[in-house]
Order: C-alpha cells, then sequence, then structure tokens
C-alpha cells in the first residue's frame, strides 16, 4: 500500500533525518539553516494546521510555516530559523504557540505564527537523556535507564509528530520510538517524560487527543494510552485494533473516543464501559484527520484525497469533492466561503462540509 502509511513514513520518519545526526554536525544541518523563502511554501507538503483567531497556520516540509489573513486565498510565509520538516503545531492563544518536527525540533512563537524561535532539539537533549537515564538506573529502573541512554546516543535523529498545550505553561510533545517530552514552563525547558508510559514503550506516537484535563496518545500497531490528570500519569487502554492510530477525536466528558487509522479502520468507544464499536466506511485508504462540525457529526480525510461525513449515529458517506491528494489535517476556516481548510501533501484546499455525492 503505497499510499500515507509510506508517505507519511517517507515524509515524517525519514524526510530530512538523514541529514540530522548526533554531533559531529555538518554546517549545512537543517536545524542550522533557516527556512528559505519560497512562492512554493504554500503548495508544497503541509503537515498540520491550526485556526488562531482570524489568522489559519500550518506547517510542513523544509521548515516551511506559511499563514493566512483571508480564510485560506493567500499565504504568507513565517520565519523560521529551522529548515526541517515541521509535522504538526498547537496554539494556547491567538498569540502564543509551539510547532514540532524533525530532529526533535521544538519552536515557539508569541505573535500568532508570523515569527518563531528554536526552544530546543535532539542536540542539546542528549545531555537531559543522559542525566535522566542515571537518574534510573540507580532508582534501579533499568529499561528506562537503557531508553534513555538509547535517545541520547541517537541524538537527533527521530522526528516529534505531535504537540499539545493544556495552558501557556504545560505542553506535551510526541514522537517516534515512544518519544515524549513534558515542559511545565512554556518550553523554557523540556524533559523526558518517556517513564510515564514505562520503560518498553517504542512505538510511535502520532497523535495527542485531549479535552480539559484528559489527555488519549494514539500511535502505531494500537497503541492506546489515557490520562486523567493533564498528561502526569498515563494508563494504556485495552486497544480494539492491532493497526496504527493515526487520528481521533476525543470527548472527556461523555468518554466517548473515535479512532481512526490504516486501512481504513475507524472505531467508536465509550471507555466508561471499555465497549467498542467498529463503524462502516467504504474505504481501504488509511484515515487520518477529523474534524468536527458545527452542524453535527464529524468530517474525516483519507490518504486516498477522499473526504468523508461521519453522522453521530455512526453512519459514515463520501463527499463529492475530493482533494487529489492525502489530506493530513483539517482545520476551521475563518471565512464562511471556506468552513473548512484541509492541508496534505500539496497545499491547502477549502471544503464545504455540506457538499454531498
Amino acid at each position: 500500500m503505497l499510499n500515507l502509511v509510506r508517505r507519511i513514513a517517507a515524509l515524517i520518519l525519514c524526510v530530512g533525518a538523514a541529514s540530522v545526526q548526533a554531533d559531529p554536525l555538518p554546517s549545512y544541518s537543517p536545524l542550522d539553516q533557516p527556512a528559505l523563502p519560497s512562492v512554493l511554501a504554500a503548495t508544497g507538503a503541509l503537515l498540520d494546521i491550526r485556526q488562531v483567531g482570524e489568522r489559519l497556520v500550518a506547517v510542513g516540509e523544509r521548515g516551511h510555516i506559511v499563514y493566512s489573513e483571508d480564510g485560506g486565498q493567500q499565504w504568507q510565509q513565517a520565519q523560521v530559523p529551522v529548515s526541517v520538516t515541521l509535522t504538526a503545531v498547537d496554539f494556547v492563544d491567538d498569540q502564543h504557540g509551539w510547532a514540532v518536527g524533525h530532529g526533535l525540533v521544538i519552536l515557539a512563537t508569541a505573535d500568532g505564527g508570523l515569527t518563531w524561535q528554536r526552544q530546543t532539539d535532539g542536540r542539546q537533549l542528549v545531555g537531559m537523556w543522559h542525566q535522566q537515564a542515571e537518574a534510573a538506573q540507580q532508582a534501579g529502573d533499568d529499561r528506562l535507564a537503557m531508553k534513555l541512554q538509547r535517545y541520547s546516543d541517537d541524538g537527533a535523529d527521530k522526528p516529534l509528530l505531535d504537540v499539545h498545550f493544556i495552558n501557556a505553561q504545560d505542553g506535551l510533545a510526541v514522537g517516534a520510538y515512544g518519544v515524549m517530552l513534558s515542559t511545565d514552563n512554556g518550553g523554557q525547558s523540556w524533559h523526558s517524560a518517556a517513564g510515564r508510559l514505562g520503560g518498553e514503550e517504542d512505538r510511535h506516537i502520532y497523535h495527542i487527543a485531549s479535552d480539559g484535563d484528559g489527555i488519549i496518545l494514539m500511535g502505531e500497531m494500537g497503541l492506546l494510552y489515557q490520562s486523567g490528570d493533564r498528561g502526569q500519569h498515563f494508563q494504556p487502554l485495552d486497544s480494539p485494533s492491532d493497526a496504527s492510530l493515526f487520528s481521533g477525536w476525543y470527548s472527556a466528558s461523555q468518554q466517548q473516543l473515535l479512532l481512526l487509522g490504516l486501512r481504513g479502520t475507524l472505531w467508536q468507544g465509550d471507555l466508561s464501559s471499555a465497549d467498542w464499536q467498529p463503524l462502516a466506511i467504504d474505504t481501504q485508504y488509511s484515515l487520518l484527520a477529523i474534524l468536527p462540525l458545527t452542524t453535527g457529526g464529524y468530517l474525516l480525510s483519507d490518504d486516498g484525497g477522499g473526504l468523508w461525513r461521519l453522522q453521530d449515529n455512526g453512519t459514515t458517506s463520501r463527499l463529492a469533492v475530493s482533494a487529489g491528494f492525502p489530506i493530513l489535517a483539517l482545520s476551521p476556516g475563518t471565512r464562511s466561503e471556506a468552513p473548512v481548510i484541509a492541508v496534505g501533501l500539496q497545499g491547502a484546499l477549502a471544503v464545504t462540509p455540506a457538499a454531498q455525492p
């Protein structure tokens, strides 16, 4: 299946990784090379998007961060200090946001996404991992110690795949091979939080879904973890599937969870009763993104360019429109004529969810 699974693997797990190695680094490391201005920045691969007030901000390959003030009709390129592929972005208000990507880079903005500053990257995390590995060994947790030391030895060779901030101070970043970082000071310092998942978790963590104090981690081969205390502690959940889970939607108040994943994987779960139901959807493509709609139900995307409407009763139908390229993320739009903005391997696309076959 040469679809998103491999394309994402190429984009997220491989692109740029070969040129982002542990010390000594060549002078042309993309971690040190600012993103170059490009007229094609908004039409290349964009991997995530957020609505920030009346602005849209999207991140993608080559360190590109683009923003639109007119609902996605025109895009401008932000100033970014790295040129590695950026995989995810999150904001806590109209000004403060964070982006993550290859080389374990974490960027921050304090002006709504117009300019970005580096907070850390894999080279700076090496020493922290080594110190925490020694602490874990002294505490008798040899498995966690070995894992953290391996992270330290590997350096900046892994991508971060998602980031989430509960407030302006407390945040989590997750990535390949079970990497999880946390901060409690807005990213001034980042620490390993891998111990919260135990020392044996090496699967990729693709997505963070949250609602209030509740957080769900989703990932490779059915990875599912739940936290009810803003990510301070996690417990593994019995997953209904061993398929990789790329995205989902979580309602902590209703204890409802939607899971999207490999080859049309779509599950609805009631966490209060651990009851899972597969939802029928007529596709073998992988489901990648979900957005709740103000009119009810959800919009889903797949790696074949398809867009789907999931009704509250669990039925699905494909929209008449198709992106023609894999859609990796969905965001509410800022204009009534473009209520949803989708981004993927060929830029951004305005979507009207009401467009039925």
